[in-house]
C-alpha cells in the first residue's frame, strides 16, 4: 500500500494577479498477491485525484484556465505453470475531467466535463518446446466517452453529458522466439480491428535478433510496425482555439533499430541507431500566416522519417573499484540525437511531429557520503528543432539530498537549481529554482 500528497501555489500568475500554475495532487495505490497450489493471482487498484491550474497550456489566449481530474483503475492477473502456461487478466480505468477556461467562471464560458471508461481482458498462452518458444494470446479493449463536447450527440443526454462516443479493439498475435547458439530471434505478428477505424483489419509484422558476442558484449537488429488510434480530443476537441477532424486515420509507425550494448562488473554501455517511418501521423499545426486567431487544427501527416542515434555510459564505482564504500555510487553520461526528412512550411507551427528533441545531453551522479545520507545530482541540456522563437535551448541542474531513518527517508529536492530560464510547447514558461522538502513513511502491515 503507498499513498502520497503534492501541493505548491505555482510560480506565475495571469493577467489578473491570481495562480494559474498552482497544484493539489493525492494518490493512493494498492498491490497484492497470493500464490495457490498451482496458480499465482495477483492484483492492484488504485486512484488519484489533481486540481491544477494549467496556465496558457490550452490556448496562449486564456491565462486562467483550471482542470480537476480524478483516475481509478483496477487489474486482476492470474499466472500458472504446466506445459501450457496460460495467463489471463482483467483491467479496467475510469476517468473523470472538469476543464474551465475561465478557472471558477462557468457565466463566462461553460466549464467542459468529460467521463472515459475503459475495460479490457487479455489471454495470454506460451508452450515452450525444443523448437523454442511459442506464444500466443488476444484481447479485447473497450473505451467509452461521455462528455458536454467529446463525440457524438447522445440519444439519451445525462445532464451535462450530451456526446459521446465508444469504440472497441480487438487483437490477436502470434509469436515464436528461438536460441541457436550464442543467436537468439524472435518473430511476430499482431491482427488489430478496431471499430472506430475505418481502414478495417491491418497486419503488424516484427522480427528482432540478438547476437552475443561475449558474456558481455552483444549486438542486436530489429523491426517493428505499430499503430496508434487518434484520441476523442484529437477527433472533437473544438473550443478554446481548436478545430478537430472527427475524420483523422491511425497512426501507422515502421521503425528499425540496431545497436550494441555492453553490460560488464560495473560497467553499463550501449549505443544505436533507429530511422522511424511514420505514416498519417497525428498533429495539431496552426497557420501562423493566418494571424494570432487562428485555430490550432488536427491533421494527420502523409509520411515522416526520422533518424535518431543514442550513446550512453553507466559506471558503478563501487562495484568497478571492488570497494563497496566508495562515496560516488554511480555516474551516467548520455547523448541523443535526432533528425527528420521533413521540411515543415515555415508559416505552420506544429505541438508534437514536426517539433522534436534535436540534441539532448544528461548527465547524472549519486553520492553516499555516510550510511544514510545521499546527494543525486542531474544535469541536462536540451535544444528543439521548433518554429518558437522562445523554445529556445536550455540547460538544468537539478539535486536531491535524503537521510534515512529506518522507518523514514527525509529529502529535500531542488529542480532548476541555477534558477534557468526556459519554456517548453505552448511557449509556456516553466519554473525556476524550485525547492521541494518531502518525507515519505514506511509502516510495517
Amino acid at each position: 500500500v503507498s499513498a502520497g500528497w503534492q501541493r505548491s501555489d505555482g510560480y506565475t500568475r495571469n493577467a489578473a494577479g491570481g495562480r494559474n500554475s498552482d497544484f493539489d495532487a493525492l494518490k493512493a495505490f494498492w498491490y497484492g498477491r497470493h500464490a495457490f497450489a498451482r496458480r499465482d493471482l495477483a492484483w492492484q487498484a488504485g486512484v488519484s485525484r489533481k486540481d491544477f491550474g494549467s496556465s496558457t497550456f490550452y490556448s496562449a489566449a486564456y491565462d486562467d484556465q483550471f482542470e480537476h481530474t480524478l483516475k481509478t483503475f483496477a487489474s486482476v492477473r492470474s499466472e500458472g505453470a504446466g506445459a501450457l502456461h496460460f495467463t489471463p487478466a482483467l483491467y479496467w480505468n475510469h476517468g473523470e475531467d472538469r476543464f474551465e477556461l475561465f478557472r471558477g467562471a462557468p457565466e463566462k464560458y461553460p466549464f467542459n466535463y468529460h467521463k472515459t471508461h475503459v475495460a479490457g481482458l487479455n489471454l495470454n498462452f506460451r508452450v515452450d518446446s525444443r523448437l523454442g518458444q511459442t506464444a500466443f494470446g488476444a484481447e479485447a479493449r473497450h473505451e467509452r466517452i461521455a462528455s458536454t463536447n467529446l463525440g457524438e450527440a447522445l440519444a439519451q443526454p445525462r445532464g451535462v453529458y450530451v456526446r459521446g462516443l465508444s469504440r472497441t479493439a480487438y487483437n490477436l498475435f502470434l509469436e515464436h522466439r528461438l536460441t541457436l547458439g550464442r543467436l537468439s530471434a524472435a518473430a511476430g505478428l499482431t491482427t488489430v480491428y478496431n471499430t472506430g477505424n475505418r481502414e478495417g483489419v491491418r497486419l503488424f509484422p516484427g522480427v528482432d535478433a540478438n547476437f552475443r558476442l561475449s558474456d558481455a558484449l552483444r549486438l542486436y537488429a530489429s523491426y517493428n510496425t505499430s499503430y496508434r488510434m487518434p484520441t476523442f480530443t484529437e477527433l472533437y476537441y473544438s473550443v478554446g482555439g481548436h478545430r478537430a477532424d472527427p475524420n483523422l486515420k491511425a497512426e501507422k509507425l515502421r521503425a528499425v533499430e540496431a545497436g550494441v550494448k555492453y553490460a560488464g562488473r560495473g560497467i553499463r554501455a550501449f549505443a544505436a541507431a533507429y530511422y522511424n517511418r511514420g505514416y498519417d501521423l497525428i498533429d495539431w499545426v496552426k497557420d501562423m500566416a493566418a494571424g494570432d486567431d487562428a485555430p490550432w487544427t488536427s491533421v494527420n501527416h502523409t509520411q515522416v522519417g526520422t533518424l535518431g542515434e543514442e550513446v550512453s555510459l553507466r559506471l558503478t564505482p563501487p562495484e568497478l573499484l571492488l570497494r563497496p564504500g566508495f562515496f560516488l555510487r554511480s555516474l551516467s553520461l548520455g547523448y541523443s540525437h535526432q533528425s527528420q526528412d521533413r521540411v515543415p512550411d515555415p508559416r505552420l507551427r506544429s505541438i508534437y511531429s514536426l517539433e522534436y528533441i534535436r540534441h539532448k545531453v544528461v548527465v547524472q551522479a549519486g553520492f553516499r557520503f555516510w550510511e544514510n545520507l545521499a546527494l543525486d545530482l542531474s544535469w541536462r541540456y536540451v535544444d528543439r528543432f521548433t518554429g518558437s522563437d522562445l523554445l529556445t535551448p536550455y540547460a538544468l541542474l537539478d539535486a536531491k539530498l535524503s537521510y534515512d531513518f529506518p522507518a523514514l527517508n527525509l529529502y529535500l529536492r531542488a529542480n532548476n537549481l541555477l534558477n534557468r530560464t526556459w519554456f517548453d510547447f505552448g511557449d509556456i514558461p516553466q519554473p525556476g529554482r524550485w525547492l521541494i522538502l518531502g518525507a515519505a513513511f514506511r509502516l510495517p502491515l
